[in-house]
């Protein structure tokens, strides 16, 4: 018996294009009920549905129709058609980066498409207009109240005393309107149903008569203005309350003084437009981490469309940012809106003015050193060209001006941002990784002789001996600013392009002593210092994550292997191959003291070494451990040190005193030893030994590393007597900060600001 060589064929032998002509006429609730057959049906209804929502995004001949009356005015309320504004994050690209799907298991990609919203303008009718024509104006959204209550659709609302709540009928139709005329085509219902208007929720988000112009518009954004239609929540209405004046009491009509009156209201129907948030920062990540921090938890929230404004560099990581959201968000989130800021960036001018050096050797500590530095600091604190300087400005004016935020969150070392808020006098709000050192001239003159200097690399608490060089520091530091041509010159430009006061700093002045300031410092982790009222203590402001074991399995296999350092010099520092001998040289000395631990290296190679210096013979004092695994070094780690850190498997963190690495091993208990390179970071290693939570591991030899200071204060930290007394430290400050991620709280003082 011969066999027929040719296949079988059967239902999926078909072509997709098969398929989609079969499957087209089916509704879209009908397609949902295929979508269960197979897994093609899946992702053929999938893409249908997408390109239906896509399509009829732009069929300008359809309209949507609101009907809202109460039951008694159902003959005698007239409809509103309603204007399209979007419907976010539904866009035209299906997969890859940036698509609604991205990071979306295959089994959620329709969940995540049944949960976007349309948004819609309700537009006053003929009938309704006051002068008696529509009109189909969109209101922007700072416009003051009082226009666009002029042009809201509204409805009035009446409570005797007796009633508890009133209701609203809602019915929603799609219709196709015949061009130039009124005449309705056809007609396909969406919602019918009833909102319950109960009279505490009018008392709380009403406006008194007297105020119904507000002086801040603002205050209208509020989530509980929203209401549903549905208990799938569907169709809901974003209403606005305004109380009715009450009958005057001088009025001649008999009412008896215990019978209650009636209440009225007007309730307006607003437009779901979302309100803007802007973030504007440098790109390096020593400045930006905290701003991506807080602008995840605003992509949280449905109310706010998020806009990070920065150089070039910082695109990828606000990439990585909208990935992160919509793979840790429980329900729908929205992503950032990037938005470029021509000119270079603050690391890129300051390499190629020459002006940055290798990461180990920018300048010397000490009193003759940190002398020599202050002469220097103006370059690095404004390194653009006035031209530039102006340029940049000019490019975050007309961004500030473009998205009218409801609040702008400025990066405080971006000077052309804050003069860019100052100008136009928006709502702006400092957000930056710095501590209260950095921004407060504390009581009494305190910066002269309780805290160490910048640069000095002064121990914390002062000893006798060091008050007067700190003080004199001080005041040479204050005389460097104050005096430097650079900051003149820049300041000349400024001035001659009509900007007002001095070049914007870190330090509050009479000029922005009111303007609320965001940091990740807490009484537990700083030193004690005056806090003035427009601060608000975060605690640390870290990016989220998913556990480790979900983040990269494969590191998480090799981290609970044994107990872990953890390398890490922060996003700009780089090794030569003398510094990577010397911190191999250090390592050495902790893996022969501790052979159960390992070590999980960030090396970042100095561009001047060349590659086949750092192939000879950099690594043979840890040649061994490289090969057993017991030292794993990484160009880049593919996760959030916060991630690493919070594994539980980490015993110690060696970095370089930056602002966001302190923090983050901070929040996560384990101990540290700093290896500070420049300016603030000294600060952090002062900090670290004050708190009594890890070491100074290169004091005597800073700003480069010694390898056998560095194996002791590894072998201090990890292998003495002191080495629980300060992992127990460590955990017991992080505990102390609460469960609350500096993040949050950020996020929740800024809307307290946006709502007045």
């Amino acid at each position: 018996m011969t066999m027929d060589p040719s296949p079988s064929l059967h239902l999926y032998s078909l072509p997709n294009e098969v398929f989609v002509q079969i499957l087209s006429p089916f509704s879209a609730r009908e397609l949902l009920g295929l979508s269960t057959v197979s897994h093609r049906f899946h992702a053929l209804v999938l893409r249908l549905l997408h390109y239906r929502l896509l399509v009829s995004a732009s069929l300008k001949e359809y309209r949507l129709i609101l009907e809202c009356f109460h039951p008694t005015s159902k003959l005698t309320e007239p409809h509103v058609f309603c204007k399209y504004l979007g419907t976010d994050g539904l866009s035209d690209k299906y997969q890859g980066e940036g698509s609604l799907y991205e990071n979306v298991d295959t089994a959620q990609k329709l969940g995540r498409l049944s949960s976007l919203y349309s948004r819609f303008q309700p537009v006053m009718t003929a009938e309704e207009s006051p002068n008696g024509a529509g009109s189909t104006a969109v209101p922007e959204v700072n416009e003051g109240i009082p226009n666009a209550d002029a042009r809201a659709v509204k409805r009035p609302v009446n409570l005797e005393g007796f009633e508890d709540f009133s209701q609203l009928c809602v019915v929603v139709n799609v219709v196709k309107v015949k061009p130039g005329s009124a005449r309705l085509l056809s007609v396909v219902d969406v919602e019918d149903g009833v909102i319950r208007i109960f009279r505490d929720w009018l008392k709380d988000n009403a406006t008194p008569a007297q105020g119904s112009a507000r002086n801040n518009p603002l205050e209208e954004r509020n989530d509980q203005q929203l209401l549903w239609v549905n208990q799938s929540q569907n169709v809901g209405l974003k209403l606005r309350v305004r109380e009715v004046s009450r009958l005057n009491q001088s009025f001649p009509i008999l009412v008896h003084r215990d019978e209650e009156t009636l209440a009225s209201y007007e309730i307006y129907i607003d437009a779901m437009a979302k309100s803007n948030i802007l973030f504007l920062t440098n790109s390096e990540l020593g400045q930006a981490t905290v701003c991506l921090a807080v602008a995840h938890e605003f992509l949280l929230r449905p109310p706010y469309s998020v806009h990070i404004a920065s150089f070039s560099p910082l695109q990828p990581a606000v990439s990585r940012l909208n990935v992160r959201t919509l793979t840790l968000a429980s329900s729908a989130a929205s992503t950032a809106t990037f938005h470029t800021i021509p000119g270079r960036s603050m690391i890129n001018v300051l390499i190629g003015s020459g002006a940055y050096q290798n990461s180990f050797s920018t300048h010397q500590i000490g009193f003759h050193g940190a002398l020599k530095t202050y002469s220097t600091l103006p370059r690095y604190l404004a390194p653009w060209t006035g031209a530039e300087y102006m340029a940049i400005y000019k490019s975050c004016v007309d961004i500030i001006q473009e998205l009218h935020p409801v609040m702008v969150v400025v990066d405080p070392l971006f000077a052309q941002a804050l003069d860019a808020c100052r100008t136009l006098k928006c709502a702006y709000v400092q957000l930056g990784p710095n501590t209260l050192k950095d921004h407060v001239i504390q009581p009494m003159l305190g910066n002269l002789w309780k805290l160490p200097i910048l640069c000095s690399g002064y121990p914390y608490p002062l000893p006798w001996r060091l008050i007067l060089p700190n003080a004199y520091l001080a005041v040479k530091l204050g005389q460097a600013l104050s005096r430097s041509p650079i900051l003149k010159e820049l300041n000349d430009t400024r001035h001659s392009h009509g900007l007002k006061g001095a070049y914007p700093t870190l330090m509050g002045t009479s000029e922005d002593n009111t303007t609320p300031r965001l940091i990740p410092s807490r009484p537990e982790i700083d030193f004690p210092s005056f806090v003035p009222k427009n601060f608000t203590l975060c605690g640390p402001i870290l990016l989220p994550h998913r556990h480790i074991g979900r983040e990269n399995p494969g590191l998480a296999q090799w981290l609970s292997q044994r107990p872990t350092v953890l390398i890490n010099m922060g996003s700009i520092v780089s090794f030569s191959v003398d510094q990577t001998q010397e911190v191999a040289a250090g390592l050495r000395i902790l893996l022969d003291a501790k052979p159960d631990l390992q070590v999980l290296w960030k090396l970042k190679r100095d561009n001047t070494d060349k590659v086949g210096d750092f192939l000879d013979s950099i690594f043979d004092e840890i040649r061994e451990p490289m090969i057993n695994g017991r030292v794993r070094i990484e160009e880049w780690l593919s996760v959030e040190p916060s991630c690493i850190l919070q594994s539980g498997y980490v015993s110690c963190m060696v970095h370089h005193g930056g602002a966001n690495s302190y923090h983050e091993a901070v929040r996560a208990g384990v101990p540290q030893i700093v290896l500070p390179v420049w300016f603030d970071t000294y600060d952090f290693a002062a900090r670290v030994e004050w708190l009594g939570i890890g070491v100074w591991g290169s004091k005597k030899s800073a700003p480069v590393v010694n390898g056998a200071e560095l194996g002791q204060a590894l072998t201090h930290v990890l292998a003495s007597e002191s080495s629980l007394a300060i992992q127990e430290k460590a955990k017991s400050i992080a505990l102390a900060l609460g469960e609350t991620e500096g993040r949050v709280v950020a996020c929740e003082k800024i809307l307290e600001l946006i709502e007045g």
